[in-house]
């Protein structure tokens, strides 16, 4: 709350065209890009607070939610405004489902089974081709 009021009270204020040192939030953007946006959309809800205040990353997203102004509804109040929008880039697939896997396999022109363990396993050792688990079976006996 602190924060919103600072910067409510920042972008009142005037700067000279060559002043120095103007904090970002003064500035209207064009875009804003976020890199790893998702890692501003975790929260640490289930965690003790004493894991919580010890934990850079989870200190890292905090600060990162607080300064994107995620959970501030009216646009003009964020610490970053942009005039045509922002954008949030990720390389991390979404995978808390098994169907979210099968889809990103999918789209990579592959097959994905689930389930399906122990048929390639037994696949893997008919092929001769995993040394490992042949090694483990032991040899086969002349009957």
């Amino acid at each position: 709350n602190c924060y919103s009021q600072a910067i409510t009270q920042l972008r009142t204020q005037k700067f000279d065209a060559k002043e120095r040192g103007v904090p970002l939030e003064y500035f209207t953007w064009e875009r804003i890009v976020i890199d790893e946006c998702h890692e501003t959309l975790v929260t640490a809800t289930g965690m003790k607070q004493t894991e919580i205040a010890g934990d850079f990353k989870a200190q890292a997203r905090r600060g990162a939610r607080e300064f994107l102004g995620v959970a501030q509804f009216d646009i003009r109040k964020r610490p970053l405004v942009a005039a045509t929008g922002v954008w949030g880039l990720t390389g991390t697939p979404l995978l808390e489902t098994e169907a979210r896997v099968t889809e990103l396999a999918n789209l990579m022109g592959g097959t994905y089974l689930t389930g399906a363990a122990h048929h390639w396993r037994k696949e893997e050792r008919e092929s001769g081709r995993d040394l490992f688990l042949n090694q483990q079976e032991g040899s086969k006996s002349r009957e």
